[in-house]
């Protein structure tokens, strides 16, 4: 008797299906780890812009001469002790200088802004989106004492 070299069908078939659950798992840890990076990327995004707008706002309230709320606390006016005026808005910062010039910073991830005076200065709630991330923000800003007894 005789023993064929080679493989018989059946452990061809036991080969590809093995090879096909091996696939199938790479493939899902794959698509996993690329949906975590997206959304790590996303919440990195969202986290930055509100740090950047929530720590403008508070270094312009901080050095304000007046503050005005306006469209019922979705839109802030600072005049800050400089002579420059900024205006806050939902996904926008207009700094107006006393020269005329104009400078905008746009935050395209903010979905809304809400502003309230407290007896301290003002309170900032800002809610800010990307994809299926979506963060809330909540920061507070006093102006300095020296200005506000001036008012």
């Amino acid at each position: 008797m005789t023993r064929r070299r080679g493989f018989t069908l059946v452990e061809l078939a036991v080969y590809l299906g093995l090879v096909a659950t091996a696939l199938t798992v790479f493939a899902g840890v794959e698509v996993t780890a690329q949906r975590a990076i997206s959304l790590q990327g996303a919440l990195i995004d969202v986290e930055r812009q509100a740090n950047e707008f929530l720590g403008a706002l508070r270094g312009d309230v901080e050095a304000a001469r007046r503050l005005d709320l306006r469209a019922a606390g979705s839109e802030l006016l600072v005049e800050r002790c400089d002579g420059s005026t900024v205006i806050y808005r939902s996904g926008e910062r207009v700094v107006l200088s006393p020269k005329g010039s104009r400078e905008r910073d746009r935050y395209p991830l903010m979905r809304s802004l809400r502003v309230v005076r407290t007896p301290a200065g003002v309170r900032a709630e800002a809610l800010l989106a990307r994809g299926a991330v979506r963060r809330r923000f909540l920061r507070g800003a006093t102006p300095r004492l020296e200005v506000a007894r001036g008012r």
